[in-house]
């Protein structure tokens, strides 16, 4: 858990502690109602004269993304790489599919499958390229981070953050030429297999079955 000390307005600092769930005074209000985004799930912490031992505080930095230390980084490290391996996994489940569904998918207007389709087979090519730029940098940056890896003081703060980003929008430029290929109807009777990581988003309306 973590939380800011304000008693000195002029010198605020980022308290890190570890807490129990089952502290007394401590609740877990459930309010994570979102589309697409259970994936990064955070729950509202209500906290009643709750008492944290002083063997439980982790760490206490002053604010700022600049002071942060090697334990907390790490954190925050595992915390961009777990959601974009999180957004990979939906990619590699929607072109999974997808590659499926146009061997199968046919047109009033068309004599054969859609998959012979030009433009459909221009945009399954793209969601390959998209998705294989992914894994092969996930998991160097996962190896290299879990490894030990020098990367030097100021490294991490500036790649990792990019990183997250890139993983993040190749995913989800996959899920939407997904939604394109698939077409309405099967996307409101796939969402169960595919999740969509973008709020508002056809197949993130039926989150019921995701």
């Amino acid at each position: 858990m973590h939380g800011m000390d304000t008693s000195d307005p002029n010198a605020p600092k980022v308290v890190h502690v570890f807490m129990p769930r089952d502290t007394k005074g401590a609740s877990i209000v459930e309010t994570w109602d979102v589309l697409g985004m259970r994936a990064t799930k955070s729950e509202d912490t209500v906290l009643k004269d709750v008492f944290v031992p002083d063997r439980l505080v982790a760490r206490i930095v002053p604010a700022g993304p600049a002071r942060l230390d090697d334990f907390v980084l790490n954190i925050f490290a595992w915390a961009l790489m777990g959601f974009g391996n999180i957004y990979y996994g939906l990619a590699r489940k929607a072109f999974d599919v997808i590659v499926g569904t146009v061997k199968n998918k046919t047109s009033i207007g068309l004599s054969r499958p859609m998959a012979y389709h030009a433009e459909v087979q221009h945009a399954v090519a793209e969601m390959a390229m998209a998705l294989e730029g992914i894994e092969p940098h996930l998991d160097p940056v996962a190896e290299e981070w879990s490894s030990g890896r020098d990367w030097g003081r100021s490294g991490p703060r500036r790649s990792l953050p990019r990183s997250s980003e890139r993983w993040k929008r190749a995913g989800k430029s996959l899920i939407w030429r997904w939604m394109w290929l698939a077409g309405s109807a099967f996307s409101a009777r796939a969402g169960s297999s595919v999740c969509s990581v973008m709020p508002g988003s056809a197949a993130c309306i039926r989150q019921t079955r995701c």
